[in-house]
């Protein structure tokens, strides 16, 4: 019985006990490892909310600085204005017109007008703006009726 008492007092070696205290160098590793993958993880999913931002922040930009306003601008117009023009017998394509954010992003906005595409006396309108950025080439429409009693 002394023999049992004395080895659990060295180091616990008769019960299985250890009464030495920290971790290993494999447990520390280990350990390392699965927080530097952790960590990457988190590197990649930051780069993509970046890049999610960067093109939010344009596509915003190409709808409410240039999309909009030349919409409005269109609406504004009387049915008989030139850029509202439609003299072939399909739609008629005006623009482009070219404008440099402050990003410096060139963001071109075109139109295309038809006339009697819904019904007789009315023409639609759909305004695309283009853009090209360092994620490639993206562009976003809108389209409205403009009627000729308007």
């Amino acid at each position: 019985m002394k023999d049992r008492e004395n080895k659990s007092k060295k180091g616990g070696f008769a019960y299985g006990l250890s009464t030495e205290k920290g971790f290993s160098l494999v447990e520390l590793l280990i350990a390392l490892t699965i927080f530097a993958f952790g960590m990457l993880a988190v590197a990649t999913m930051q780069t993509a909310a970046m890049r999610g931002n960067m093109l939010t922040r344009s596509l915003t930009e190409a709808l409410r600085n240039y999309n909009q306003n030349k919409a409005e601008q269109l609406l504004s117009l009387r049915y008989s204005n030139a850029n509202l023009s439609d003299d072939a017998d399909g739609p008629t394509t005006h623009g482009p017109e070219v404008a440099y954010a402050a990003n410096g992003v060139a963001y071109t906005t075109s139109w295309s007008v038809e006339k009697d595409a819904l019904y007789t006396g009315a023409k639609s309108v759909t305004v695309t703006t283009s853009w090209k950025d360092q994620f490639g080439n993206h562009n976003v429409s809108t389209a409205f009726i403009k009627d000729s009693v308007l």
